[in-house]
């Protein structure tokens, strides 16, 4: 087993950390840069272990490319895999779902390549840089009919547009950045020197498609290298001030423990895991995650031998291990899902897991990293680097993932629906047989490391100090409306959000409110300055949980209290009566002997990208936004429960150096493009509906003219539907006659429960329709899902009904891709303008409309 080998040669010196609280506490430094001499003894690690360890060799791992002189360059593109993660064929069993919801959910995939060689990896190509190496991706959509985008999670990286066209992270709003299909976008940016080294990931984030993509196998694993020095160096600093005392005794103890890190460190092997679930094609979300995999390799399956009712398939991650730790990097790259990890075996007891490090930040505290935890709890999008008691182990001992808060959103959560996921399950197996270098147990160094920190000033103080100094800035809330059974999940997306209250500054004008989905145009709600610190509060008042998650900075956890007060979250000071409200562990978990921790308190003060948020309970929160020049532009923050991102719970930040400049709302210079190009075009049998007649029809009657205007809602709408409509009407009647022979207009209804086709005929009379509109009824829904429409129903008190849905108005060419979507914003003639010049452009290329009318 290779064995990671470096030399530190970090010399003690006072440098700008990523985070101070008080300059009487200077010593309390975040992750501090790497040097160039600490960069270049980075480059002599010997590859991550990726590799499964079975002796059998049957599985390669995932694909590594790394940067070399300071580049990674790379041809990557979004495809449709034609293998599946288990197997050599891609499931066909009737039972995975009809054709039609097979093609919603295909298995996509990464076709990845440099000058060496090229794959295509479900699991995502392993791309492996050093802090300061430069990114370059030719980055192609092979996609037929979804926009798709490559967001850097984690990455310290402005969206802003390079002066030579190309892009870092997604630029602005992910809504509007998708690549179209066949388009290719560039990427180039630089990694920050100040990037905290160790584990990120890259994946989709187009929103309203972001879950579907990422689950499917759009994802891969980003490793910054220099996790272990830059744990030892954040070590090293907090030791410097008994290094450097007139106390022999204590500045000798202290210097021999720090070698004795170094030298442990040195020889324990170091792994990446990655933790990834797909959706099994034709069954999609209702039924969950049907393949877990560890690196690539399946671990748990309810794949097509579940479906034929022949039981469960795929086998546990092998690790082999000798007389040493291991060092594990663990990213779960799940689209939903909540991973708790337990060693289970005989010889287990006493037995966890030392926490070195989450989301790629090693704590300030240390403290809190060096009492060993029976779990490891890690949220959709998290990572830990964690040290594993392998030296303890013998025989066979395995790493099991359990359920997580059985209580609330069972849906999101890995191993817990009944009768698809056995719980517990087991997702590696360690296995002796390994060999590698004895080292200094980490049980020992820990303690030895916890009686030195006890002698430095207490960082809890400084925390407290930085605290009293600085009032809440803003105060956020993470709304849902309530399911009406706990723990189902209806067919239609749920309308959610993430808005503002009132604050200290005074009302917010971009204020939303409970029943305001995410716009892409919305104006920001969150306003950052470079340089000057802020404190937030993230409420949770809905049933189940959620993950709070904001792009380019990292923030540091304070505490978390009960939400007895909607509307004036300061006044919530309760701490839970039970543990369910840790940010970074499981329902009701104690706080680990030795710990010093009580419920209310978190027992990681490092600063993290994500936060699980439990229902009914609010997350204190500060940003010392000290990562740079490079915190600008306009971004977003969202629950990283993509299901929930994707139905609306995300808003609009903006960084600049001064509010005045980041006041300004953004640009609608043009109407946004819709997240999703129409899929129906591309079902084999076609989504039935029916028209005013009670015919059936099929969804390819949009392609029977060169454009279509299609517009959602249902008959009984007194709000949004007539005005959609009229808007419709108006806009048409701007055009010549020509120009309006060539459209054809459509009203579909989702109210499938109280439309019929009758109610349909009525509706166009009343509005005094012509005979070139078509009214649809969409009785299976799959038209609206196939435009990324949304409908929410709910019903009042009074037991009467009502429909929230999506009213933007879609035009499309024949050969049913979307060309314009239009919001309620929208007026008549912006949305005729348009069509004029949709209209020109298809009449200038007639090799194209041939190609459509074909």
């Amino acid at each position: 087993m290779p064995r990671l080998r470096f030399s530190l040669t970090l010399p003690i010196k006072s440098v700008p950390g990523r985070f101070r609280f008080t300059q009487c506490a200077s010593f309390v430094l975040g992750l501090l840069s790497l040097a160039a001499h600490a960069l270049a003894a980075a480059e002599t690690f010997e590859p991550l272990i990726l590799q499964d360890a079975d002796p059998a060799g049957t599985h390669p791992g995932l694909t590594e490319f790394r940067s070399s002189k300071g580049l990674l360059s790379l041809q990557m593109s979004a495809v449709y895999a034609t293998a599946d993660v288990n197997g050599p064929n891609m499931p066909s069993n009737p039972a995975l779902g009809t054709p039609d919801e097979q093609q919603i959910y295909p298995r996509l995939a990464y076709d990845c390549k440099d000058s060496t060689h090229e794959v295509v990896s479900f699991g995502g190509p392993f791309l492996r840089v050093q802090p300061g190496d430069r990114i370059h991706i030719e980055f192609t959509n092979a996609l037929s009919t979804q926009r798709t985008n490559i967001h850097f999670h984690g990455l310290e990286v402005s969206p802003h547009t390079n002066v030579n066209g190309t892009y870092g992270d997604f630029v602005s709003r992910p809504y509007l950045e998708g690549t179209a299909p066949g388009n290719t976008r560039t990427y180039d940016f630089v990694i920050p020197a100040t990037q905290p080294p160790g584990p990120y990931w890259y994946h989709a984030h187009v929103h309203g498609v972001a879950e579907t993509q990422v689950a499917c196998g759009l994802a891969g694993a980003l490793y910054v290298e220099g996790s272990v020095p830059g744990y030892i160096k954040t070590l090293k600093e907090r030791l410097a001030p008994l290094i450097a005392s007139h106390n022999h005794t204590t500045a000798s103890l202290a210097s021999e423990t720090l070698s004795e890190v170094t030298t442990t460190l040195e020889q324990i092997p170091h792994s990446l895991l990655v933790l990834k679930d797909y959706w099994t094609p034709g069954l999609g979300p209702i039924n969950g995650p049907l393949e877990q995999s560890v690196n690539g390799k399946v671990t748990y399956s309810t794949d097509v031998a579940a479906a034929q009712g022949s039981g469960y398939t795929g086998t546990p991650y092998v690790i082999q291990y000798g007389a040493a730790e291991q060092l594990w990097d663990i990213v779960n790259e799940s689209a939903d899902n909540y991973y708790i990890l337990q060693l289970s075996g005989s010889n287990t007891s006493g037995l966890g897991f030392y926490l070195l490090a989450r989301d790629a930040v090693p704590s300030d505290n240390l403290l809190d990293n060096l009492v060993p935890q029976s779990t490891i709890f890690i949220p959709p999008s998290g990572r830990v680097t964690v040290i594993v008691p392998t030296d303890a182990l013998s025989g066979t001992v395995n790493i099991v993932a359990n359920e997580v808060n059985p209580l609330g959103d069972d849906y999101f959560q890995v191993g817990n629906l009944v009768g698809q996921r056995p719980t517990p399950w087991n997702i590696i197996s360690l296995i002796s047989g390994g060999s590698a270098t004895p080292a200094t147990s980490w049980t020992t160094i820990a303690g030895q490391i916890n009686q030195l920190l006890a002698l430095t000033p207490s960082f809890n103080n400084a925390v407290a100090a930085f605290t009293a100094k600085h009032g809440i800035d803003a105060s956020y809330v993470m709304f849902e409306p309530p399911n009406p059974v706990p723990g189902y999940l209806p067919p239609e997306p749920a309308l959610v959000t993430l808005y503002r209250l009132a604050d200290r500054h005074g009302s917010y004008l971009g204020i939303k409110g409970p029943a305001d989905p995410y716009d892409n145009y919305e104006p920001p709600i969150a306003h950052l300055v470079p340089g000057q610190p802020q404190r937030w509060i993230i409420q949770n008042p809905s049933t189940e949980w959620h993950m709070f998650h904001i792009h380019q900075v990292h923030f540091r956890v304070e505490r978390y209290t009960v939400v007895d007060d909607l509307v004036n979250p300061e006044n919530n000071q309760t701490p839970p009566t039970e543990n369910e409200g840790n940010p970074f562990y499981a329902y009701n978990e104690p706080p680990p002997t030795g710990s010093g921790k009580v419920v209310g308190q978190p027992y990681y003060t490092g600063l993290v990208d994500t936060v699980s948020i439990p229902d009914g309970l609010q997350v204190w929160i500060t940003l010392p936004l000290n990562e740079g020049p490079q915190i600008a532009g306009n971004f977003v923050m969202h629950c990283h429960i993509l299901n929930h991102e994707d139905a609306g719970m995300m808003a609009n930040v903006v960084a600049s150096n001064s509010f005045a400049a980041a006041d300004a709302a953004p640009s609608k210079s043009s109407p946004h493009l819709a997240p999703l190009e129409v899929a129906a075009a591309r079902f084999k049998q076609p989504a039935p509906l029916k028209d005013a007649s009670g015919q059936d029809v099929t969804s390819d009657i949009f392609g029977h003219n060169d454009f279509s205007l299609v517009t959602f809602g249902y008959t009984t709408c007194e709000g949004a539907c007539p005005m959609t409509v009229e808007k419709c009407v108006s806009a048409l009647g701007k055009l010549s006659p020509a120009e309006t022979a060539r459209i054809s207009p459509f009203f579909v209804s989702l109210d499938v429960e109280r439309d019929n086709s009758a109610k349909l005929g009525e509706y166009a009379k009343e509005h005094e329709l012509s005979p070139a509109w078509g009214t649809l009824l969409d009785t299976k829904l799959a038209a609206s899902r196939a435009f990324g429409a949304q409908r929410r129903v709910s019903r009042k008190p009074d037991g009467s009904t009502v429909l929230r849905h999506t009213t933007t108005i879609y035009l499309i060419d024949r050969s049913m891709k979307i060309r314009a979507a239009f919001d309620e914003e929208q007026s008549a003639e912006e949305i005729s303008h348009r069509i004029e010049k949709e209209l020109q452009s298809s009449a200038a290329n007639p090799s194209a409309r041939n190609q459509a009318h074909g």
